[in-house]
């Protein structure tokens, strides 16, 4: 009766990760991103001293 119990919070935990896995958006840079941020005017930027 604990073997079934373990082997079913397993498969709920393997689920919960492929799920939340699935979920999160990729961290690729698409090519308009890519694009825009090459396109960026940054004279003058507030953040020149860093």
């Amino acid at each position: 009766m604990k073997n079934w119990k373990n082997i079913l919070l397993t498969i709920l935990a393997i689920a919960l990760i492929t799920v939340f896995a699935w979920a999160v958006p990729s961290p690729s840079i698409t090519e308009d991103a890519l694009d825009s941020y090459m396109e960026l005017d940054t004279e003058g930027s507030t953040y020149d001293f860093l």
